[in-house]
């Protein structure tokens, strides 16, 4: 799906990286992402279903399938991230069997530098640079549950080495902001996102639940 002006020249590139680690190491996890770019934009879906093992796995499954299926235009492609975020609680709410989800949704402009998002549930994101913090913080309720009346969408416009950092309730979040830029900046700066996520979660797990990391680049294209 391409919401944007195949006339626009992108200014970003964007590059991503993602772990995940089950409930007492035990697989299936029941936290899931999925990741779809192109030349002129990128979009990151996060998803921690309630519970853990095989059932909270299925329903992330049922979301990251949805997720793409939309993308790849099966479906009639949602032309905006709050049209999305309501198709994917309508795909868990009409199967109705009590499936819910925390999640968050990301899409990335590349040719205006600029990230919209929506957080809704147990996750804590930030906006990284080596200079400064900004949190982006969830909506309370669940997708397939209880929706907020109004879906708040966050706009960010996009430096070069910003890190997008989204972090499931699994991981111990107080001090987190603070530690997350150890992994990715100074010298470790090229180091790839999937490692850091990796060294993340398993620096900061907590073993009674599935815990995740999401982590996203953004690197200036010289024009």
């Amino acid at each position: 799906m391409n919401t944007i002006s195949t006339e626009a020249a992108p200014l970003i590139n964007v590059s991503h990286g993602y772990w995940s680690r089950p409930f007492r190491n035990t697989p299936p996890c029941g936290d899931g992402s999925s990741w779809a770019s192109g030349k002129q934009e990128s979009w990151l879906l996060v998803v921690d279903a309630i519970g853990h093992g095989p059932i909270a796995h299925r329903i992330a499954g049922v979301l990251l399938e949805a997720f793409q299926r939309i993308l790849k235009g099966k479906q009639s492609p949602a032309s905006s991230i709050d049209e999305l975020t309501s198709h994917l609680h309508k795909t868990l709410k009409e199967r109705n069997q009590g499936e819910q989800a925390a999640i968050v949704l990301c899409h990335f402009d590349h040719c205006n530098s600029q990230l919209n998002t929506i957080g809704i549930g147990s996750f804590e994101s930030f906006l990284l640079t080596e200079a400064s913090a900004i949190t982006l913080p969830s909506q309370s309720g669940m997708i397939g549950g209880c929706m907020p009346n109004h879906l708040s969408i966050q706009s960010h416009n996009l430096e070069d080495g910003t890190i997008l950092a989204v972090a499931s309730d699994g991981l111990r979040l107080p001090g987190l902001q603070m530690e997350i830029p150890k992994y990715v900046f100074g010298p470790y700066s090229n180091r790839p996102l999937q490692e850091s996520a990796k060294l993340i979660v398993n620096g900061f797990y907590k073993d009674h639940d599935d815990a995740s990391c999401a982590l996203a680049r953004i690197t200036q294209i010289q024009q």
